[in-house]
């Protein structure tokens, strides 16, 4: 469904082989419908605002093809995400973001998912 990948990652074999991507990978939302959907998101994290936008999001044709939005999110973090897709709202959802992850809002059917997404191997 989604595959996105950044390259970057280095391990070491004379040392415990630890990760050099840190840090969360952008947000991206992959319309998977024939059509567009103005999508209004909400993330909160401990019930601070972190996002609050509407987006106009037209068809996903391929995996490349998602919209990415600039925000400032944390690892090791667990955010709530309030979704809005055309005038339908969907009840809010508990994500947790590890570190070298990000988070990845899908829209099939007209029906939102939350999930994570690997930004490194």
């Amino acid at each position: 469904m989604l595959s996105v990948g950044f390259s970057g990652c280095v391990s070491f074999t004379d040392t415990p082989q630890e990760s050099a991507c840190n840090g969360i990978a952008p947000l991206i939302i992959f319309n998977e419908d024939d059509q567009r959907y103005d999508l209004d998101i909400l993330i909160e994290e401990d019930g601070k605002t972190v996002l609050s936008e509407e987006y106009s999001v037209g068809p996903s044709i391929s995996d490349d093809d998602q919209t990415q939005i600039d925000v400032s999110l944390e690892a090791e973090s667990t955010y709530s995400v309030i979704l809005s897709v055309s005038g339908t709202e969907y009840d809010p959802q508990q994500i947790d973001i590890s570190n070298g992850s990000g988070l990845a809002i899908t829209i099939e059917d007209r029906e939102p998912t939350v999930d994570t997404y690997p930004a490194c191997d």
